[in-house]
């Protein structure tokens, strides 16, 4: 396990969830507004998900994420520490 810059884990094991893995579920789609959180659901990041702000969060652990008939799509990330 390591910790990014952005202050997640990142983890290589297959078993844990990541940002990638979920964007890679077919949930999401080019008009899909996401939303990546910490612990406290403070916003870390926001936008779709081809643009940079979102993909740099691409390896972190996922703690949960939902999702709104609205086409908004949270995702609570792991915090180091």
């Amino acid at each position: 396990m390591g910790i990014c810059i952005h202050g997640c884990q990142h983890r290589r094991e297959v078993v844990n969830m990541t940002v990638n893995k979920i964007l890679e579920m077919g949930l999401v789609n080019d008009s899909t507004e996401i939303f990546i959180r910490d612990e406290e659901s403070g916003v870390l990041a926001h936008g779709n998900w081809y643009q940079d702000d979102i993909l740099v969060y691409g390896g972190c652990e996922v703690k949960s994420f939902t999702w709104q008939d609205d086409n908004k799509f949270y995702i609570d990330v792991k915090m180091a520490g």
